[in-house]
């Protein structure tokens, strides 16, 4: 079996404003990944992310210890998108869970990432600068021509009154519908919401049925926040493509 061209890809992060006639150059630090990490040269084929939606294929025509350019060969918008739109709204959890679940929101497509500040939520912040580094390294190692949005800590309550009226799923044990028999084929925009490791608060399980938020089943084992997350992405996912 053959593999995709593009499994040996390379790609790079780069600002809108270094793409210009046609050319492009790569700021210091990824011309360092290039040429160091790499072992770059002169008319390799790299890929280009801009974060905004767009991928550009381009061929490397001079670098040297600072720097790397070249010219465009072609864009392409949407590179590595879903065509739906998921947003992941989950409690603030404790250490590298964090982490990990900024990483795989953005391997798998999600559009908004709202991290929260619920009444069981031990951690109260993040380190927004980090998690932003991580979303672009993550998008670079898959491929994803735009980089979620990373918004700021809001509590519940707040983050409720600006999204209710969207189409809104909560992943909790006491509903008896799984995503399968919960999700339409034709959505096109979705708000997955997980709760912190010691569950929603009763004020906020009943602030959400308030707004008719559909409640799913992720299986009859309990699983950390995390893992609750990372299932929801992959179901809805493989539902919806």
């Amino acid at each position: 079996m053959n593999s995709s061209p593009l499994m040996d890809a390379h790609f790079f992060s780069v600002e809108q404003s270094k793409i210009e006639n046609n050319s492009f150059k790569l700021s210091k630090s990824e011309s360092s990944h290039f040429i160091k990490s790499l072992r770059g040269k002169k008319n390799d084929i790299i890929w280009l992310l801009n974060g905004k939606g767009i991928a550009y294929k381009a061929r490397v025509e001079d670098l040297d210890s600072d720097f790397v350019c070249g010219k465009i060969i072609s864009q392409t918008k949407n590179f590595g998108e879903n065509k739906f739109k998921i947003n992941l709204a989950i409690s603030l959890l404790k250490g590298k869970r964090m982490e990990m679940i900024v990483e795989k929101a953005t391997e798998f497509g999600v559009v908004n990432l709202f991290p929260l500040a619920m009444n069981r939520s031990i951690r109260k912040k993040i380190n927004h600068s980090r998690f932003q580094n991580i979303i672009i390294s993550s998008a670079k190692q898959c491929g994803r021509s735009f980089f979620p949005v990373l918004h700021k800590v809001s509590t519940f309550n707040k983050w409720i009154e600006m999204y209710k009226d969207e189409e809104n799923v909560v992943c909790h044990m006491s509903s008896d519908y799984s995503i399968k028999e919960t999700i339409k084929l034709n959505i096109k925009n979705l708000n997955i919401i997980i709760g912190p490791e010691g569950d929603f608060s009763q004020e906020e399980l009943i602030l959400m049925d308030s707004y008719n938020f559909k409640k799913i089943n992720l299986g009859n084992r309990r699983l950390r926040a995390e893992s609750a997350a990372m299932s929801a992405m992959l179901k809805i996912c493989q539902i919806l493509e």
